[in-house]
């Protein structure tokens, strides 16, 4: 999917975790980012809601990721079960 728009994306990751949410792997739910403490901050929230938020973890990217996608990169990351 190509959201237009940062707080659409935003959305657009949260749907499809919920889409995932009855096959994700609980012990594995990271919001990972690069100086987006806020947009990650709300991520959280609204998994929270969902997932019990001692599962969730907040991550930053690694150097490679932040180097190629700058500042304001973030993303909803998780295992699915099959």
């Amino acid at each position: 999917k190509k959201p237009i728009g940062y707080v659409r994306a935003l959305r657009t990751m949260l749907d499809n975790a919920y889409e995932d949410l009855d096959k994700m792997d609980l012990d594995h739910v990271f919001v990972t980012h690069t100086v987006a403490d806020s947009d990650a901050k709300y991520l959280k929230e609204e998994l929270s809601k969902v997932i019990p938020s001692d599962c969730l973890r907040e991550t930053n990217a690694s150097g490679v990721i932040a180097t190629h996608c700058g500042p304001r990169t973030i993303g909803i990351l998780y295992l699915v079960k099959e």
